[in-house]
Protein backbone atom coordinates (compact mmCIF):
# COMPACT_ATOMS: atom_id res chain seq x y z
CA UNK A 1 0.00 0.00 0.00
CA UNK A 2 2.90 2.43 0.24
CA UNK A 3 3.27 5.64 2.72
CA UNK A 4 0.23 7.36 1.01
CA UNK A 5 -1.84 7.89 4.45
CA UNK A 6 -4.95 9.03 3.86
CA UNK A 7 -7.04 9.28 0.36
CA UNK A 8 -10.43 9.59 -0.13
CA UNK A 9 -12.35 7.93 -3.03
CA UNK A 10 -11.54 10.37 -5.61
CA UNK A 11 -15.55 11.06 -6.38
CA UNK A 12 -15.76 12.46 -2.60
CA UNK A 13 -14.34 16.01 -3.52
CA UNK A 14 -15.19 20.22 -3.65
CA UNK A 15 -18.47 20.33 -4.92
CA UNK A 16 -19.91 16.97 -4.76
CA UNK A 17 -23.74 15.99 -4.97
CA UNK A 18 -24.81 13.11 -1.90
CA UNK A 19 -28.22 11.43 -2.36
CA UNK A 20 -30.45 13.49 -0.01
CA UNK A 21 -32.79 11.47 2.67
CA UNK A 22 -30.39 8.24 3.28
CA UNK A 23 -27.05 6.86 4.53
CA UNK A 24 -24.08 8.17 2.64
CA UNK A 25 -20.55 6.75 2.87
CA UNK A 26 -16.81 8.83 3.04
CA UNK A 27 -14.66 6.45 2.39
CA UNK A 28 -11.01 5.68 1.52
CA UNK A 29 -7.87 4.07 2.49
CA UNK A 30 -5.67 5.15 5.50
CA UNK A 31 -2.02 3.74 5.58
CA UNK A 32 -0.84 5.47 9.02
CA UNK A 33 -3.76 5.75 11.71
CA UNK A 34 -6.15 3.29 13.28
CA UNK A 35 -8.83 5.66 13.00
CA UNK A 36 -10.30 8.07 10.23
CA UNK A 37 -12.82 10.68 11.46
CA UNK A 38 -15.19 12.62 9.86
CA UNK A 39 -16.41 15.98 11.20
CA UNK A 40 -19.34 17.40 9.63
CA UNK A 41 -22.26 19.61 10.56
CA UNK A 42 -21.02 20.03 14.27
CA UNK A 43 -20.75 15.96 14.33
CA UNK A 44 -17.97 13.84 14.50
CA UNK A 45 -18.16 10.09 13.47
CA UNK A 46 -15.66 7.96 13.23
CA UNK A 47 -14.73 4.38 11.69
CA UNK A 48 -11.55 1.96 11.98
CA UNK A 49 -9.04 1.45 9.45
CA UNK A 50 -9.68 -2.26 8.35
CA UNK A 51 -6.61 -4.92 7.79
CA UNK A 52 -6.52 -3.62 4.03
CA UNK A 53 -6.49 -0.10 5.21
CA UNK A 54 -10.14 0.70 4.44
CA UNK A 55 -12.55 2.33 6.40
CA UNK A 56 -15.99 3.79 5.53
CA UNK A 57 -17.91 6.49 7.74
CA UNK A 58 -21.61 6.49 7.23
CA UNK A 59 -23.29 9.97 7.45
CA UNK A 60 -26.71 10.43 8.90
CA UNK A 61 -29.63 10.65 6.16
CA UNK A 62 -29.48 14.28 5.16
CA UNK A 63 -32.34 16.53 3.35
CA UNK A 64 -32.01 18.38 0.13
CA UNK A 65 -30.01 21.25 0.78
CA UNK A 66 -26.29 22.94 1.32
CA UNK A 67 -23.61 23.60 0.79
CA UNK A 68 -21.86 22.31 3.59
CA UNK A 69 -18.22 21.36 4.26
CA UNK A 70 -16.81 18.95 6.11
CA UNK A 71 -12.97 17.58 6.87
CA UNK A 72 -11.66 14.27 6.98
CA UNK A 73 -9.00 13.12 9.25
CA UNK A 74 -6.72 10.44 9.86
CA UNK A 75 -3.19 10.77 9.33
CA UNK A 76 -3.64 13.71 7.88
CA UNK A 77 -6.65 16.25 6.84
CA UNK A 78 -8.51 16.22 3.81
CA UNK A 79 -11.35 19.30 4.08
CA UNK A 80 -14.14 19.19 0.78
CA UNK A 81 -16.56 22.24 0.15
CA UNK A 82 -19.15 23.45 -1.21
CA UNK A 83 -21.15 19.74 -0.38
CA UNK A 84 -24.74 19.88 -1.38
CA UNK A 85 -27.16 16.75 -0.61
CA UNK A 86 -30.01 16.23 -3.21
CA UNK A 87 -30.80 13.68 -6.18
CA UNK A 88 -28.10 11.67 -7.85
CA UNK A 89 -28.01 9.94 -11.10
CA UNK A 90 -25.91 7.39 -12.73
CA UNK A 91 -25.71 8.26 -16.68
CA UNK A 92 -24.74 4.47 -18.46
CA UNK A 93 -24.97 4.01 -21.90
CA UNK A 94 -23.86 4.50 -25.59
CA UNK A 95 -22.73 7.50 -27.58
CA UNK A 96 -26.88 8.97 -27.30
CA UNK A 97 -25.81 9.21 -23.63
CA UNK A 98 -22.08 10.62 -23.70
CA UNK A 99 -23.44 12.99 -27.08
CA UNK A 100 -22.26 16.02 -24.71
CA UNK A 101 -23.90 19.61 -24.84
CA UNK A 102 -21.70 21.39 -27.04
CA UNK A 103 -22.94 18.84 -29.54
CA UNK A 104 -27.00 20.29 -29.07
CA UNK A 105 -25.95 23.73 -29.99
CA UNK A 106 -27.91 23.62 -33.62
CA UNK A 107 -31.26 22.71 -31.86
CA UNK A 108 -30.78 23.69 -28.51
CA UNK A 109 -29.10 27.13 -28.40
CA UNK A 110 -31.87 28.97 -26.94
CA UNK A 111 -32.00 27.31 -24.29
CA UNK A 112 -28.22 26.75 -23.46
CA UNK A 113 -27.73 29.78 -24.05
CA UNK A 114 -28.14 31.80 -20.93
CA UNK A 115 -28.18 28.53 -18.29
CA UNK A 116 -27.02 29.52 -14.53
CA UNK A 117 -27.41 25.90 -13.01
CA UNK A 118 -24.96 25.94 -10.14
CA UNK A 119 -27.02 23.28 -8.64
CA UNK A 120 -26.66 20.66 -11.23
CA UNK A 121 -23.60 19.34 -11.07
CA UNK A 122 -21.87 16.17 -13.22
CA UNK A 123 -18.96 13.92 -12.36
CA UNK A 124 -17.35 12.34 -15.68
CA UNK A 125 -16.13 9.33 -15.04
CA UNK A 126 -12.58 9.10 -17.72
CA UNK A 127 -12.58 6.53 -20.55
CA UNK A 128 -9.95 4.81 -18.79
CA UNK A 129 -9.89 0.62 -19.18
CA UNK A 130 -8.36 -2.41 -17.27
CA UNK A 131 -8.75 -5.44 -18.24
CA UNK A 132 -6.93 -7.08 -15.85
CA UNK A 133 -8.74 -6.54 -12.87
CA UNK A 134 -11.70 -4.22 -11.31
CA UNK A 135 -10.41 -1.21 -10.22
CA UNK A 136 -11.23 -0.30 -6.51
CA UNK A 137 -12.16 3.32 -6.72
CA UNK A 138 -13.50 5.14 -10.09
CA UNK A 139 -10.69 7.42 -11.82
CA UNK A 140 -10.59 10.78 -10.71
CA UNK A 141 -12.67 13.72 -12.10
CA UNK A 142 -13.87 16.59 -10.94
CA UNK A 143 -17.53 17.36 -10.06
CA UNK A 144 -18.87 20.69 -12.61
CA UNK A 145 -21.52 22.93 -12.74
CA UNK A 146 -24.02 23.33 -15.15
CA UNK A 147 -23.20 26.73 -16.18
CA UNK A 148 -20.73 28.49 -18.83
CA UNK A 149 -17.67 26.54 -20.80
CA UNK A 150 -18.54 23.66 -18.04
CA UNK A 151 -22.18 23.20 -19.11
CA UNK A 152 -20.95 21.91 -22.66
CA UNK A 153 -18.84 18.73 -21.36
CA UNK A 154 -22.36 17.50 -19.51
CA UNK A 155 -24.50 15.02 -21.26
CA UNK A 156 -27.07 16.65 -22.86
CA UNK A 157 -29.47 14.03 -22.32
CA UNK A 158 -28.57 13.94 -18.49
CA UNK A 159 -28.52 17.39 -18.42
CA UNK A 160 -32.20 18.07 -19.79
CA UNK A 161 -33.18 15.41 -17.26
CA UNK A 162 -31.64 17.06 -14.67
CA UNK A 163 -33.24 20.48 -15.33
CA UNK A 164 -36.74 18.89 -15.51
CA UNK A 165 -36.05 17.15 -12.17
CA UNK A 166 -34.97 20.06 -10.52
CA UNK A 167 -37.70 22.11 -11.31
CA UNK A 168 -40.09 19.02 -10.08
CA UNK A 169 -38.41 18.40 -7.01
CA UNK A 170 -36.64 21.24 -6.07
CA UNK A 171 -33.50 19.85 -5.46
CA UNK A 172 -30.31 19.90 -6.57
CA UNK A 173 -29.40 17.37 -9.16
CA UNK A 174 -25.96 15.38 -9.71
CA UNK A 175 -24.96 13.23 -12.77
CA UNK A 176 -22.47 10.75 -12.41
CA UNK A 177 -21.38 10.32 -16.03
CA UNK A 178 -20.00 6.72 -17.36
CA UNK A 179 -21.48 6.51 -20.68
CA UNK A 180 -18.89 4.77 -23.40
CA UNK A 181 -19.99 5.36 -26.88
CA UNK A 182 -20.00 1.86 -28.57
CA UNK A 183 -19.58 -0.01 -25.66
CA UNK A 184 -20.66 -3.82 -25.29
CA UNK A 185 -23.53 -4.42 -22.55
CA UNK A 186 -21.15 -7.44 -21.69
CA UNK A 187 -18.76 -4.34 -20.68
CA UNK A 188 -20.74 -3.58 -18.10
CA UNK A 189 -21.51 -6.85 -16.40
CA UNK A 190 -19.62 -9.40 -14.03
CA UNK A 191 -17.81 -11.62 -16.21
CA UNK A 192 -18.20 -14.55 -13.63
Amino acid sequence: MGDKGLTLSPILCDGMILQRDTFNHIYGTETKADTVTVYFMGKELSARVDDNFDFSVELPAIAAGGPYSMTVKGSSEIMISDILFGDVYVLSGQSNMELPVRRVLDVSAAEIENTYEPLIRQYLIPATYNFSKPEKYMYAGLWKKAMGEDLMGFSATGFFFAKEIKEAYHVPVGLILTAVGGCSVESWMNPV
